[in-house]
């Protein structure tokens, strides 16, 4: 299958997200507007690179994701470690949150071993928010020259909860420590170095059973300009937990880096670490003002220009001029977006058309396929639409049965002629090999040279024979001419 890039429809999508989410009302209406309680969701825009859902393209996800250690990106969730003892899980994204006003919502699974067993007391992992770009920060080779994963983590100062102490930012540890399982909220300023054991649990944790819970259990950390907070629940069919809530006075900052830690535990006593995936995460922007992360399928102008229309002298209009004229400098935004990503827009097109095709000539092949199957499985004479196709396919098993039975048959004959074949051949290698040695050549020479010698010797006795039968004719007519003349003389003088 023809995999199609989504690049330039995801920026408009994106683009045209926030133009819809970018109010247009007058001073006059401003005045007017009531404060709402909660979230106003009309104001939610979605930030999609520092959000991944089942099913997931590890190919796209590693552009905006940095993962290591035993993390890694398959179809249906993010592996953080198998359940093996002494790993890591690391996964960070390489992009900053614009926005102070945010909220995450991350599913996840814990799946231990056999019932009743428990976790390494120092099992953990977390979601982060630090300003810190961890995807850079981290070096992966010094973790892999250690002795142990563990080792090599020390090294760098990444012992808690596969993360380093010393950050600014905050984050939400669960752990399973003493058969308790965990959900503790840790901040920093960057000026203390956090050890796991003094710090985890902390003192606003609360208690939560999310390990092999039968549906992936959920966190929502909704973060605002003052304050963290963070809901929980086991089940999506369940309602939200309060789980922490935390007051910041200095605020929370934006421009922090967003990412998951674990480490699976060093193990003993029979423990045996869980396996920990993520299976997805939602990131959310609440702050009309900011972007919430940058727009990579935009060009700089683009973002330069809505960057401007945020801001608060340009929210409020007096008349409908002034709404008119930052409509079309919208307008104006999104023809200049799909003039920038027209050549893409035509090679996603030209690959569909592709796709289309290949789905097209798929459907004929499974209309013959069903046709032939169907003429297949139709009794002999039966010309209605109904078939019996439990006898058809019985009937069916029965010739392949039958045909199974000769193949078997004439492959047994044919393996008797085979062995007997493959004898013969092997008696007349032997006798050629047998036929061509040195020994074999001397005994016929020998018997040449007596064969030569025996017939030079014949030849020499009937040479002689001929000779001595020569003379012996020639005496026996020399005699017989003497008596014939001795009968002339006395009958005829």
């Amino acid at each position: 299958m023809v995999c199609v890039s989504s690049t330039p429809a995801r920026g408009l999508q994106a683009l045209l997200l926030l133009c819809c989410s970018l109010p247009v009302f007058t001073e006059g209406d401003a005045k007017k507007k009531k404060p709402k309680k909660g979230d106003d969701e009309t104001k939610r825009q979605p930030m999609p690179h520092h959000s991944f859902a089942t099913p997931m393209e590890y190919s796209s996800l590693l552009d905006d994701w940095v993962l290591s250690a035993g993390s890694l990106f398959v179809r249906e969730r993010m592996l953080m470690h198998p359940g093996v003892h002494e790993l890591a899980g690391f996964a960070f994204s390489k992009q900053r949150v614009l926005t102070d006003d945010f909220a995450a919502t991350f599913q996840f699974r814990v799946a231990g071993g056999q019932e009743g067993s428990q976790p390494p007391n120092d099992q953990s992992f977390a979601f982060w928010y630090v300003q810190e770009d961890m995807a850079k920060v981290f070096d992966e080779s010094v973790a892999i020259k250690g002795k142990t994963w563990g080792a090599g983590l020390r090294d760098q100062g990444m012992s808690f909860a596969g993360m380093k102490g010393r950050f600014s930012g905050f984050a939400t540890i669960f752990s399973s420590a003493n058969k308790k399982q965990q959900v503790s909220l840790v901040t920093n300023d960057g000026t203390k170095d956090l050890a796991f054991d003094s710090a985890i649990p902390s003192s606003n944790s609360k208690e939560f059973e999310f390990r092999n819970t039968i549906n992936p259990a959920q966190l929502q950390i909704r973060v605002n300009k003052k304050s963290i907070k963070g809901f929980f629940k086991q089940s999506p069919s369940l309602s939200w937990q309060p789980c922490f809530e935390l007051e910041v006075p200095a605020g929370v900052k934006a421009g922090g880096y967003v990412g998951f830690s674990a480490w699976s535990g060093t193990g003993g006593d029979g423990r045996v670490s869980d396996l920990v995936s993520i299976t997805g995460l939602e990131m959310s922007n609440y702050d009309e003002t900011s972007l919430g992360e940058e727009m990579q399928e935009t060009s700089n102008q683009i973002q330069d220009a809505y960057k401007e229309m945020l801001t608060d002298d340009k929210r409020h209009f007096v008349d409908q001029k002034s709404q008119t004229q930052h409509i079309t400098r919208l307008i104006d935004m999104i023809g200049d977006h799909l003039k920038t990503t027209k050549p893409a827009e035509e090679k996603i097109f030209s690959s569909l058309q592709v796709v289309s095709q290949r789905m097209g000539a798929l459907g004929e092949d499974c209309g013959e396929l069903v046709k032939e199957a169907r003429v297949l499985l139709t009794a002999k004479g039966d010309s209605t639409e109904k078939h019996n196709h439990k006898n058809n396919v019985e009937a069916m098993k029965n010739d392949i049965i039958g045909l199974r039975r000769l193949l078997v048959k004439d492959s047994v004959n044919h393996r008797a002629k085979l062995d007997a074949v493959s004898k013969n051949v092997a008696e007349v290698k032997q006798k050629s090999l047998n036929s061509g040695s040195a020994e074999s050549f001397t005994k016929i020479n020998a018997q040449s040279e007596r064969l030569e010698k025996t017939v030079s010797s014949r030849g020499s006795q009937m040479s002689w024979m001929l000779l001595c039968m020569i003379v012996a004719v020639l005496g026996i007519g020399f005699l017989m001419f003497n008596r014939m003349q001795y009968y002339e003389k006395k009958h005829f003088i």
